[in-house]
């Protein structure tokens, strides 16, 4: 592949390329405002009860993965994801229980793999690609 990188010069080195669509998504990209929720203190039996329900819930989500889709930042095979549900509905929802309570997400889980997509035009400017998220 070959891409424009600045007014009359091309580059065919992938880290040059990445950077340069890269820079040209970031151009793009809007970013949502989102509302953060925060919950309170609870009562224990309260807690347990919302525990079970997130685990009932990340469950029927772990269950209802497309093995056929690509893997995620982590490289978990949702084939595994899927077949170890029934293990890791506990750690995941107790990992989403304190991402709701504290308004906070892991790391991992705002990374994401992009994929630049050809839409049409020239195959040698950046911005006729779109980047699309895989996981």
């Amino acid at each position: 592949m070959k891409l424009r990188i600045g007014e009359d010069k091309y580059t065919e080195n992938d880290k040059e390329i990445c950077e340069e669509l890269n820079k040209r998504f970031k151009e793009v990209f809007t970013i949502e405002q989102c509302k953060v929720i925060v919950l309170g203190e609870r009562k224990v039996n309260q807690a347990a009860l919302e525990v079970f329900d997130i685990m009932r819930e990340v469950k029927r989500h772990l269950l209802d993965l497309d093995v056929r889709m690509a893997v995620g930042p982590d490289g978990i095979s949702l084939w595994v994801l899927k077949e170890c549900a029934e293990e890791l509905c506990l750690p995941l929802s107790i990992v989403s229980g304190r991402s709701l309570k504290t308004g906070d997400l892991p790391e991992i889980w705002k990374t994401a793999n992009i994929v630049p997509i050809y839409k049409e035009g020239d195959r040698q400017e950046a911005l006729n690609y779109r980047p699309v998220s895989l996981t």
